[in-house]
């Protein structure tokens, strides 16, 4: 039988050629991070020379601020006054007929709205807080009518909040009433009048 050899050293006696470290890849970390290095770079001095054409172009000679300063010097400063002074009357003008009031329309909704049975003896109108509003005294033939007169400015949609109050029958058999009712701004506005 054979000897077993007995190893006398523990150092290998292959090459460690073989063995390599692995590759950890930060070498391509590193171009990438080169690369938006550079980039950014680029970017900033792009940035950089704009910025100062632009500078160039609105405050140098002959740049924008020169051209609207030369402009202005030209424009005539009286015409501009008189533009602007008109432009104030028109507007004042349009802001009185926007509050124009006419009663042509409120008389014609009355008259096409009132019951023959119905009359009026007092008209007043008032325009508190900007709510057109009429107080009417007058007579009717019987209670139905004042009910019936109700109805008939309720369906027409121009008048609202009608109150008939101090219900009275007179002396000829007539009853006479209080009727307080708010009238439509439309109603009463010229500028919707003129529109018609």
């Amino acid at each position: 039988m054979a000897e077993p050899t007995l190893q006398t050293s523990f150092i290998p006696k292959k090459s460690l050629h073989s063995m390599r470290a692995p590759s950890s890849g930060t070498g391509v970390f590193l171009v990438i991070a080169l690369v938006l290095f550079l980039a950014s770079l680029t970017v900033a001095g792009v940035v950089y020379v704009r910025r100062v054409s632009l500078d160039k172009a609105i405050n140098g000679p002959q740049g924008l601020k020169e051209s609207l300063a030369t402009a202005r010097e030209a424009f005539n400063s009286d015409l501009l006054t008189t533009i602007t002074r008109f432009d104030l009357k028109l507007s004042a003008g349009n802001e009185l007929l926007n509050r124009h009031v006419t009663l042509v329309p409120l008389f014609e909704a009355l008259n096409q709205y009132t019951l023959k049975t119905v009359r009026f003896t007092s008209f007043d109108y008032e325009s508190a807080g900007g709510v057109p509003k009429l107080i009417l005294r007058g007579e009717a033939q019987s209670f139905e009518s004042i009910a019936l007169q109700t109805e008939s400015y309720v369906l027409s949609r121009q008048f609202k909040d009608i109150i008939f109050s101090n219900l009275n029958v007179d002396n000829k058999e007539k009853v006479v009433f209080e009727l307080s009712m708010n009238v439509s701004t439309d109603l009463i506005s010229y500028k919707e009048f003129r529109r018609r």
